[in-house]
């Protein structure tokens, strides 16, 4: 069963390359206002950068600062019709100067803002033909950036632009004037070339989780293999033929040299790059290899911790298929592992909590499914074979693994179910009871203290008319003695006006038996408020009363029977949690738990400037005990040696079985001389059992900055230097 799966994440920078788009656009603006400035005041540093170089022309330069603001609202979220009409004006004034030079006509935009006065000029103030593609394919793409539909095509425009402003920048480079310059039209200057080049480069970075983008920051190898190589193969081979180029001109060699020493230049290069990248990703491989072995232990005590929980695990493919029940499922199911895998519970009837019959669509199970959320705690009776009903609590949670699709936890609930079953049958009776009960009426002249009562009254009292004197004291004699002073207190607080009078008290009947009652009245007041009459029930709530002290007990019982469920999945955790960091076998620490305590023990030893002692430990002729007598006397070996490691040293010391026959145990506050007493007490252990050890020591001082794992790896060293200086098991 594969518990565990991990999607490849797209590499977390995304928010960095963001910001670079937003640099870009700014930076692209600044340049655009620059150029603009060095026109409206005739500096030609800002408009050619160097003498006899091509200028930018002023309507490139506010093409510039349109596109940079188009990019940097997108990539901000803003406005994006301001965007997109500022990106509509960049591709209309690329689309009108092609036009210009396609159909030789003047359609007077060249020289709209400032006049060009370049003498020889062809067409003054024209941008080159190249700059007018570059800038209809950038404002194309600016304007259709977010339609997700056309994002290749977009993306393919962009490089085209890379592609013409990287060729031009080659040609300033090499001094190749054909690469930016089309006969006898005007040239792409050298900052319109960077320019561009930097808002194409701000356009791919805007969107860095799509397209092209997306597969070069991917966190896999491949998106690894781009990150390094593109930049060597594109800037490598440009530098070396330009250093070649230079050797050629300066006389240095002639150009077939020339051409085999760049040829030789570019094989080494890249041949050292790929050698030294297919090293470390080498290195990723054994690195992702050892995670893979590590999530397999993990999922194996993922799978023990599944076992033994007192809930039911299940999980579902992607066909709504059970691929995974733990024990306490097919408990409480009363399936067989075989009977869930082949879908028999399905033909099982299920009830709804108010007991009526539930199609298998309403499951949580099949509910997740259908509406890709998590259903929680849905009551569902499970009809069993022999008729009787598990009452459930399911609960499924929809999860995105290759086979893992649906996770159902299900609780028996049946107890619980009875419990409230109980509560509500005493309710019920409780409500017969009161109905079935009478309700006396009573009426007390407060002035003339004459206090009547109908014949349910007596009835309540189990009183004879003839026995009862009709007085305010008559009544108060009938109460319990503990709650008369209480009773006289309400009573007096509603003729004060205080409160109504609406208390409960207990009676004591002539035969002895006492009841609970529960009283209600109105006060009858003269116009100044004085108290005239009292008039008001007498119920018998008894019943009512032992029903709400069974109800407190049941729910007591409940909360403890869920104290009980928490101990329990508490006391799995904790057995979860040792099965991760101890062996088994030997109740040592394994790997984990050694590695773990080791590193917070090696921090400890340097703050507190004390020594520590590694063991490296090999156990000599396992595999011969294993060949000879089988794998059980192997085992018994591996815990004989465990348990001489554990008498040899201190509790404080960290002992551990690293896996088959080797140990390592890290000696807190040890030194150097304590070495070979610890080692010789070892061997005597083992003797005594008729075992050795190859056992390498290394010291670590308080001062010495080595890493746990150079530590761990010097010891390793040691151990097998010893074993070499042994005779081989066959030899003895």
């Amino acid at each position: 069963m594969n518990l565990i799966n991990h999607p490849l994440p797209i590499d977390n920078s995304i928010s960095s390359f963001k910001s670079f788009s937003r640099g870009a656009s700014l930076f692209v603006i600044g340049v655009g206002c620059l150029v603009l400035f060095g026109w409206a005041l005739d500096i030609s540093v800002l408009k050619s950068i160097l003498p006899g170089l091509a200028s930018m022309k002023s309507n490139t330069a506010f093409l510039f600062i349109l596109c940079g603001i188009s990019l940097w609202m997108q990539v901000r979220g803003q406005t994006l019709r301001i965007a997109q009409a500022c990106a509509f004006i960049v591709t209309l004034a690329g689309f009108l100067t092609l036009g210009e030079y396609l159909f030789n006509k003047d359609f007077g935009i060249d020289q709209l803002l400032f006049q060009d006065n370049n003498i020889g000029a062809l067409h003054p103030g024209r941008m080159s033909p190249a700059t007018a593609l570059a800038f209809v394919l950038i404002g194309y793409a600016l304007i259709f950036r977010d339609n997700h539909s056309g994002n290749r095509f977009n993306e393919s425009l962009v490089i085209a632009v890379f592609a013409i402003c990287g060729l031009a920048l080659l040609g300033y480079l090499y001094g190749v004037s054909s690469l930016y310059q089309i006969g006898a039209y005007s040239s792409m200057a050298l900052h319109t070339s960077i320019t561009m080049l930097l808002l194409s480069i701000g356009i791919f970075f805007a969107r860095p989780e799509q397209g092209l983008m997306q597969t070069i920051l991917a966190d896999t190898v491949g998106g690894l293999i781009l990150r390094r190589f593109l930049p060597v193969i594109i800037v490598g081979p440009i530098l070396l033929g330009w250093v070649r180029l230079l050797g050629q001109r300066a006389g240095l060699y002639d150009t077939a040299f020339g051409l085999v020493l760049m040829v030789v230049s570019i094989i080494t290069t890249l041949t050292v790059f790929i050698w030294f990248n297919a090293r470390q990703l080498t290195n990723i491989d054994i690195k992702r290899r050892q995670l893979d072995a590590t999530l397999l232990e993990r999922e194996m005590k993922l799978s023990k911790l599944f076992e033994i929980l007192p809930v039911g695990i299940s999980i579902l493919d992607a066909e709504r298929n059970v691929t995974y029940t733990n024990p306490a499922l097919k408990k409480i199911l009363d399936i067989s592992e075989e009977g869930l895998l082949k879908g028999i519970y399905r033909n099982r009837k299920y009830l709804r909590a108010d007991e009526t019959l539930m199609p298998v669509d309403e499951l949580a199970s099949m509910r997740a499914f259908k509406e890709n959320r998590e259903i929680d705690g849905v009551e569902t009776g499970v009809v069993k074979e022999n008729e009787s009903i598990v009452w459930t609590e399911v609960s499924a949670v929809p999860v995105d693994f290759p086979d893992w699709k649906i996770v159902v936890v299900t609780s028996d609930i049946t107890e619980r179910k009875q419990a409230e079953e109980d509560l509500r049958a005493n309710e019920q009776r409780l409500h017969l009871a009161a109905a079935a009960g009478e309700v006396g009426i009573w009426d007390w002249d407060i002035v003339k203290d004459e206090l009547i009562w109908d014949e349910s009254m007596y009835s309540l009292y189990s009183i004879d008319e003839k026995d009862f004197s009709g007085a305010y004291d008559a009544w108060i004699s009938t109460l319990h003695p503990d709650d008369r002073q209480f009773t006289d207190g309400e009573i007096q607080a509603a003729l004060h006006g205080e409160r109504e009078y609406a208390p409960e008290f207990r009676i004591l009947r002539p035969d002895g038996i006492v009841r609970v009652i529960k009283a209600t009245s109105q006060t009858i007041r003269d116009q100044d408020g004085k108290a005239l009459r009292m008039i008001g029930t007498n119920i018998d709530i008894t019943e009512r009363k032992q029903a709400e002290e069974e109800i407190i007990k049941l729910n007591t019982n409940l909360e403890m029977k869920v104290a009980e469920r928490t101990d329990e999945l508490a006391a799995a955790n904790k057995k979860l949690h040792e099965l991760s960091i101890v062996d088994e076998l030997t109740g040592l620490y394994n790997r984990r738990g050694f590695l773990l305590h080791a590193e917070q023990q090696l921090l400890l030893a340097r703050r507190a400037k004390y020594n520590l002692l590694v063991f490296y430990a090999d156990l000599d002729g396992l595999k011969q005990i294993n060949d000879r007598f089988g794998h059980s006397a192997g085992d018994e070996a591996i815990i004989i040696a465990g348990r001489a490691l554990y008498e040899t040293f201190r509790t404080s010391d960290i002992k551990a079985r690293l896996g088959g026959d080797e140990f390592i145990v890290l000696a807190i506050e040890a030194e150097e001389q304590d070495a070979q007493m610890l080692v010789a007490r070892l061997h005597e252990q083992l003797a005594e059992n008729n075992q050795s050890m190859s056992i390498g020591v290394v010291t670590l001082n308080a001062q010495n900055e080595i890493t746990l794992d150079e530590l761990i790896a010097r010891a390793d060293e040691a151990m097998y230097a010893e074993k070499r200086t042994k005779p081989s098991r066959r030899e003895r």
